[in-house]
């Protein structure tokens, strides 16, 4: 069964194919969202003082501890953002879709050491990009036998946390637009949609999503899987 290890780690830590959000949800809210709606941008500092009830974080540094962040994560402004500006609603969705993919979700089981448990080996590495798959991830673990390869899991019980993230920031962004920040309130809608978006994946969802990407070579007098060609 080594194979089958192996073939887990090459699939689970290749769960990042799926580049760049902004694009699709600029096209799935092109038609929701008129491209001339803007909200007026406040740093998160002015906004956190006004008060939360999902968190009680009165500075971006409590705020980046309370929710479990990378450490020193400073919610970068790609925008051009201003005091008191307008941001375009549509455009803020589409370019902060991406922002969990930026490095927020990694590097974080040496602050957070209690993130990590006895499932965690299966969804992330414990350093660099694919420490993130613990937040981007979920595996179902439910065996279907119309789909015998594509629902084989190791544990063989629901691991990842990306439906929980799409609910916590949902949560959050209510949160900021019920106190008047709505700036904040569509940039962590954002990231909702990011871990949505993920879940729409296959390599996010499934371990191996598919027979088809199966690949053999023959190994002495028996065929056996082609790991390279198969990652």
């Amino acid at each position: 069964m080594t194979w089958f290890w192996t073939l887990l780690l090459l699939t689970s830590m290749s769960a990042f194919a799926w580049d760049g959000h902004a694009p699709i949800t600029e096209k799935a809210l092109s038609e929701v969202v008129p491209s001339y709606v803007s909200v007026p941008f406040i740093p998160l500092a002015d906004a956190l003082k006004k008060g939360l009830t999902t968190v009680s974080a009165k500075t971006p540094e409590e705020f980046v501890h309370e929710l479990k962040l990378r450490p020193g994560w400073d919610f970068p402004l790609k925008m051009g953002e201003q005091p008191g500006q307008p941001v375009r609603v549509l455009a803020l969705l589409a370019m902060y879709t991406d922002e969990p993919d930026w490095g927020v979700d990694r590097d974080l089981f040496d602050a957070y050491p209690e993130l990590w448990d006895a499932d965690t080996p299966y969804v992330a590495g414990r350093h660099g990009v694919k420490s993130q798959g613990l937040r981007h991830l979920y595996f179902p673990g439910h065996f279907q036998w119309s789909e015998p390869i594509a629902s084989l899991q190791v544990p063989m019980h629901p691991i990842g946390k990306a439906p929980f993230q799409a609910e916590r920031y949902q949560a959050l962004a209510r949160d900021f637009f019920a106190h008047g920040s709505p700036y904040w309130g569509y940039r962590f809608l954002a990231w909702t949609l990011h871990y949505t978006e993920d879940l729409f994946q296959p390599f996010h969802t499934r371990q191996l999503p598919t027979k088809h990407f199966l690949r053999f070579k023959w190994s002495g007098w028996h065929p056996d899987i082609d790991i390279d060609a198969t990652g």
